[in-house]
Formats: structure tokens, C-alpha cells, sequence
């Protein structure tokens, strides 16, 4: 019985043991780039990141958004408003224990540049007055909130889903409510 006893104990503890030194491997691990290729290919839109892992629950970093269109109005088009690039510096809290995999929420200030079309008259020499559709440049800054699920293969190669929400607060020409959601592959080293 006593053998019985001591073989599960060695058992359990082996178990456990393999689940932290798992852990403790991508913990080890605090930094991590990512680029989302999809967007690229799908709309010409490049997406990429930087994170870095303060812990087991908090990590930081900053992504960037560039619309590479020609034309800014062949992405996210709201009121006649385009959004030309973004640079959103994020806090995220992790909701899970493990860390292979794990649900996320974020929170992300949201600095966004874009054009919004307007039509302004103009008079000729004679002083007839005409209309003209010009483009004009906007910036503005958000708050944004979102979450995601992130997961690990080979606790290097990550896959990462998020969806959030960011809103714009002080210029008028700026779309009010802008979406975010992509997947992103990344590297953690």
C-alpha cells in the first residue's frame, strides 16, 4: 500500500512539474514582434507589433496600422472619413493561468491619422461661385478597450485574435468609433 501511495505521489508531482517548467519556459520568454499577413494580402494593410511580457498577467506594447492603399477610402469608410494609420500603445491583463493559450482584455489609447471628404465653393474670376469634393487631412486619439485569445505553438509561434472598440475624442472631421479586429502571428524570444 505504501508503494502504491508513493508511486502516485511521484506521479502527481511529475505532472505538476511538467505544466511550470512548460510555464516557466515562455515566461522566461519576454518580448514579441507580430505582423498580421491576412490584412496584408486581403486589403493592403500592413499591421504589425510589439509586445513585451511584464508577467504571468500583465503584458505591454504598442501596434501600428498603415492603410498602403492608393486611395485611403478602400478600407474603413464612416461618413465620407478614412483612416490612413494608426499607433495604439496597449496594457493587456490576462484572464487564464495558463500560458500556452489564454483569453486577454485590453485596454489601448488610439492616435489615428486619416482624410475625410468635403465640398467647398469656390468663386472663378467673373465671381460665379462652383463646387469642389477636395480631401482634407484629420489626426485624433481615442480610448479603446477590446480582447483577444492568444495561443502557442512550439512556446515560440503564436496566433493572436482580437477584436476591440476605440473611441475618438477631440477632433470633429474624425470618424467617432473606430473597429479593430485582425489576427496576428508572432514570435515570442
Amino acid at each position: 500500500m505504501k508503494y502504491i501511495k508513493f508511486t502516485i505521489l511521484l506521479f502527481t508531482i511529475q505532472l505538476f512539474g511538467q505544466n511550470t517548467v512548460k510555464d516557466s519556459i515562455i515566461l522566461n520568454k519576454k518580448h514579441e514582434i507580430k505582423v498580421a499577413p491576412i490584412s496584408l494580402l486581403a486589403t493592403n494593410n500592413f499591421f504589425a507589433g510589439y509586445e513585451y511580457f511584464a508577467n504571468k498577467d500583465f503584458s505591454f506594447g504598442l501596434n501600428t496600422h498603415i492603410n498602403l492603399n492608393k486611395n485611403s477610402f478602400e478600407y474603413i469608410v464612416y461618413n465620407n472619413k478614412s483612416i490612413t494609420s494608426e499607433i495604439s500603445p496597449f496594457v493587456r491583463y490576462s484572464l487564464s493561468k495558463k500560458q500556452n493559450s489564454f483569453f486577454y482584455l485590453e485596454s489601448y489609447l488610439n492616435y489615428n491619422t486619416g482624410e475625410f471628404e468635403t465640398y467647398e465653393r469656390l468663386n472663378d474670376e467673373f465671381g460665379n461661385g462652383y463646387y469642389i469634393n477636395s480631401l482634407k487631412k484629420y489626426s485624433d486619439i481615442g480610448l479603446g478597450f477590446g480582447t483577444g485569445y492568444k495561443v502557442y505553438f512550439k512556446k515560440t509561434i503564436g496566433i493572436d485574435f482580437n477584436v476591440g472598440l476605440s473611441r475618438n475624442f477631440f477632433n470633429d472631421d474624425s470618424i467617432d468609433v473606430l473597429p479593430k479586429g485582425n489576427i496576428l502571428l508572432s514570435y515570442r524570444f
